[in-house]
């Protein structure tokens, strides 16, 4: 994968969504994804056209108390065997059609295998607000028991 395809996916698919996700300026963008892949943060979903869909998701070394600044990442990292005991964010997802959003989904429950026991914050509409499990569950079509 390329950084320059996946940026290029974002912007055509915000174009056409008038979406307000990934609301980085190009540079920070560039941050941002490289930040989420080496982390191992970002779920990228692919068809025959090329990408269908991405999300990028972490968990939050600190609390969130619920604001938007609390949900940003930074330059802390959460060790490997702490990430079970922290809160998640979901902060960016876009994609071009259901089954992509399903296998994001998916990626992102098998990579963070103890979601449900996790408070789960993302920002929709401009709004901080906290995932339940049933929006997950629902978003999934093979969610971890």
């Amino acid at each position: 994968m390329l950084l320059s395809e996946l940026i290029s996916f974002i912007k055509d698919t915000q174009q056409k969504k008038d979406g307000k996700v990934f609301p980085w300026t190009d540079e920070g963008l560039v941050q941002y994804l490289s930040w989420a892949f080496s982390l191992n943060y970002l779920f990228i979903d692919y068809d025959k056209k090329g990408i269908s869909g991405c999300l990028v998701a972490y968990p939050l070394h600190m609390y969130s108390d619920g604001t938007l600044d609390s949900l940003l990442p930074n330059d802390c990292t959460v060790g490997k065997e702490t990430e079970h005991l922290k809160q998640l964010c979901l902060m960016d997802a876009v994609a071009n059609n259901p089954e992509s959003r399903i296998k994001i989904m998916n990626e992102f429950c098998n990579r963070f295998p103890n979601w449900k026991n996790q408070k789960k914050w993302a920002v929709r509409k401009g709004k901080v607000v906290e995932l339940k499990n049933k929006y997950i569950e629902l978003t999934t079509l093979n969610f971890n028991e």
